[in-house]
């Protein structure tokens, strides 16, 4: 089994302290863009030189990995729910009875601990039959070094929710927060966990520490200490997947504040995207890949929802998100699939929030605008040729200008969790209803106006008339962007003032949404009006295709 490649530890600490314990104090660096963390008087800092490794211990006699707890959700059928833990009795039998609630039904199983890759380290996994959304089971393991139990263990959907603050961002910070809350426990098929925040500088097969053990939704569980526990957004997304489902659902949350996506991914990724360099933890290459995502890997998911890349808005950061953020889906996937023995998909659901906005600043055009873009490969939407099964709600047109806990953190995140349930329940679960706003299919230079038709709606509803900019472009020298507004809107066409270049010039592209912050609450240019799901953010450039024939080129990347 090549599931678990290091030593499991008893009450193991890494040397850095790296506890999150209160309100991240976000600064800006010399660009006025990259995102870090500024330590808070009083508090336990980050303390980012002499991260090591947490020094070998007596490993345990018998131990399940420390996310196998009473009360949690394992993966339903069609998929089979895998059980792991460590033992130091190798080559010896392991026996698991597992006994349906209500029932006089028991199945056993037989399992050999094997040599892990540390000498005296044994690992076991199981793998049990499926079982349907529902069904409840107790578990008992047993060994010559004596026995392990779990109880009111629940099958459904788990899901693991990453990222860094925004992600971090608990439900009782969120907007409508007391309401949430006070009808959390009308919900208890929904299980919630958390991740301690740690660091290590080689993979791990266990977690170093665990925030919030498995729960049932309640004021207390959901409702910890700030950027503590729960996160607002997964917790939205389970609950809304939950309600339109009816199935339990499992929530893993694993994610740390200001952290780059290189924290997260591994070697194998960063490689693909040559990033070769590094800091110090927790920005370092893979530190929380190895330390908050690699223990997690023999465990069967159903899929994984994703809210980062603030802390990657600058160079050189944002320049290769769109190889890092693909690579690394790509390589959770993979490596979820190869250490769960192939029970979790190998194209497993993957969602992600693209960035919401930031700093009221209408004059900032780099770095937010670049990575929702570099979000979807630079396609403009997801899934693409690139990004299969992959979905993402738009946040852009939800910012947080009066936020309690500045800008850059807005505080609705119920239309966040919303949005992106819809969209999970459209490509993860086969529902039907709309889960997009409009995108372009055509743009057109006609006279004065550019006309743009759309698709995923059958009617455009305009609330702003800016948001537009045509790049033009001279005979020779440099080119420029320069706003321009809606005349008209019919159907699914919206009509742009095209006479906005400099005499001599003409359009060679054109872009929408494209600012830091681009709208006031919900209040961006183009909206579908069924829906009214917001358009995301596009670029495109007027090129010649294959034949020579120039266009608007709209199905493809576009590099910016």
């Amino acid at each position: 089994m090549e599931l678990f490649s290091h030593v499991f530890y008893r009450g193991a600490f890494i040397i850095v302290l790296l506890v999150l314990i209160s309100e991240p104090r976000v600064v800006l660096s010399q660009d006025g863009i990259h995102l870090k963390l500024a330590e808070l008087p009083g508090d336990l800092h980050i303390l980012k030189d002499n991260v090591k490794t947490p020094p070998k211990e007596t490993p345990v006699a018998l131990a399940f990995a420390k996310h196998f707890q009473n009360g949690m959700v394992l993966q339903r059928e069609p998929q089979r729910a895998n059980i792991y833990g460590f033992s130091s009795n190798i080559g010896g039998k392991l026996v698991m009875t597992v006994k349906i609630s209500d029932s006089q039904k028991k199945d056993y199983y037989e399992t050999t601990v094997k040599q892990g890759h540390e000498p005296g380290v044994g690992v076991w996994m199981f793998t049990l039959n499926p079982a349907a959304a529902g069904t409840s089971i107790s578990i008992r393991v047993e060994g010559v070094e004596g026995s392990l139990t779990l109880d009111d263990v629940i099958f459904g959907d788990v899901w693991v929710c990453s990222g860094q603050s925004n992600m971090v961002f608990t439900v009782g910070m969120m907007l409508r927060a007391k309401e949430e809350l006070q009808e959390a426990h009308n919900y208890p098929n929904i299980r919630v966990f958390t991740a301690l925040e740690r660091v290590s500088n080689t993979p791990l097969d266990d977690l170093l520490g665990v925030k919030e053990p498995w729960s049932k939704p309640s004021n207390a569980s959901l409702g910890g200490k700030k950027w503590s526990y729960f996160s607002a957004v997964c917790w939205l997304f389970g609950k809304n997947i939950h309600k339109a489902l009816g199935i339990p659902i499992g929530l893993v949350d694993t994610n740390w504040n200001g952290t780059p996506i290189k924290a997260w991914s591994s070697p194998d990724a960063l490689k693909k995207c040559n990033v070769t360099s590094n800091v110090n933890a927790p920005d370092a290459n893979s530190v929380l890949w190895n330390a908050m995502v690699n223990p997690f890997l023999g465990m069967t998911i159903f899929g994984a929802i994703w809210y980062q890349g603030e802390q990657d808005t600058g160079p050189p950061n944002v320049n290769r998100y769109n190889c890092t953020f693909p690579a690394m889906i790509d390589d959770w996937r993979e490596k979820f699939h190869k250490a769960s023995n192939g029970e979790t998909s190998i194209e497993f659901p993957f969602g992600f929030v693209q960035l919401s906005a930031y700093r009221p600043d209408p004059s900032i055009s780099f770095g937010f605008p670049d990575i929702r873009w570099h979000q979807t490969a630079d396609y403009g939407f997801v899934p693409n040729p690139r990004m299969s099964n992959v979905f993402m709600a738009v946040a852009m047109d939800l910012p947080g200008f009066t936020s309690k806990y500045r800008n850059i953190h807005p505080q609705d995140k119920t239309d966040v969790g919303y949005r992106l349930a819809l969209s999970g329940l459209h490509y993860a679960y086969g529902k039907k209803e709309a889960c997009q706003g409009p995108y372009p299919k055509a743009i057109i230079v006609a006279g004065d106006l550019v006309n743009i038709t759309y698709i995923n709606t059958q009617m455009l509803e305009i609330r702003d008339w800016s948001g537009f900019d045509v790049l033009c472009a001279p005979s020779t020298g440099a080119k420029s962007w320069h706003p321009t507004s809606v005349i008209q809107s019919f159907g699914t066409t919206v009509s742009l003032y095209a006479s906005v270049c400099p005499a001599g010039q003409k359009i060679r592209g054109l872009r929408y949404a494209w600012r830091e912050s681009p709208c006031a609450f919900k209040k961006c240019a183009v909206y579908g009006s069924e829906s009214g799901l917001p358009a995301p953010p596009f670029i495109s450039m007027f090129l010649p295709d294959a034949n020579g024939v120039e266009s608007f080129q709209l199905s493809g990347p576009t590099p910016i």
